[in-house]
This record gives C-alpha cells, structure tokens and sequence, in this order.
C-alpha cells in the first residue's frame, strides 16, 4: 500500500472486517510504502503508531530521514539509518514481529527485524557487471521490495 498514516489506521481493520464477513480469517499480509508528503517529524508519531497494522514497513531512506529530522541529511548516513529503523522495528506487525525495509538507491537497503534482537541486514546494490557506478536508481528500490517479498 501506498498510504498515509491516516489511510493505514482506517483502511486495513476495514479490509480485515470485510474480509471475515466472507470468512476469511487470514489476516493479509500488508507492505506499506509511505506516501512521501506525510513523511514529516510531526507525523512520526501517527507513524508509529500504523505500523502495528502492517507486517512490512518501507520508507526509503530520505522519507525515515524525514520522520525524525527538519532538515535533509547532510550525506549518507548508515548508522543513522540503522537507528531510524530500529525505532520502527520495535512497533511494526500485529505482534511486534514485523520487518522494516530501508530502500537506499544507489547505496542498497536495509533490512530489519525484531528490534528485541536488532537483526539488521545491509545488501549492497546491484548493477550490470563491469559497470563502474549505478548510473540511475529510480525504481530500483520498488523492484527490489517486490523481489526481497517474493523471496520471502
């Protein structure tokens, strides 16, 4: 989903309820991609708090940046980054066990889970062989969400 905090809070009980009313008790297993306008300090909050609906949370890493600072980061920031998503970790999924995926461009992603354990898992970007430098990212960190969900 592509969603505000807002539209997660109203959208996934509605879409359990209607789901039970055609018995399915499954509950659907939801990736939410921030809406980037709302990736805001003043909304971390409400963000947090959303997070317990979904069992994927990915922002890329100027939109987690965003929801803790004012300003944007001055370079890349790994450690930071880490942080950021541990925070994150700590709430996402219904019962705490969710993954928080920080798609990074050009510098890869990162993957966290259980903020109990603080397993995180930094994979480097891919580019064609031979090539020097990642020439341009854009879309790469949807593809590769799509790619890390169907291995999953």
């Amino acid at each position: 989903m592509l969603a505000t905090p807002e539209e997660i809070e109203k959208q996934i009980p509605e879409l359990i309820k209607l789901r039970a009313q055609y018995g399915i008790t499954e509950r659907p297993f939801v990736v939410w991609k921030p809406f980037p306008a709302s990736c805001t300090r003043q909304n971390r909050h409400a963000y947090l708090q959303a997070c317990r609906h979904v069992d994927v949370f990915s922002p890329n890493h100027l939109e987690i940046s965003a929801l803790f600072e004012d300003t944007s980061p001055k370079g890349f920031q790994p450690d930071q980054l880490e942080a950021y998503a541990l925070e994150f970790c700590k709430g996402t999924g219904v019962s705490g066990n969710g993954i928080v995926v920080v798609r990074c461009g050009e510098y890869g992603s990162l993957t966290t889970r259980n903020a109990a354990t603080a397993k995180q898992v930094w994979v480097p970007s891919y580019y064609e062989a031979g090539a020097a430098e990642v020439v341009d990212a854009t879309g790469g960190g949807n593809t590769y969400l799509g790619g890390f969900l169907q291995g999953w």
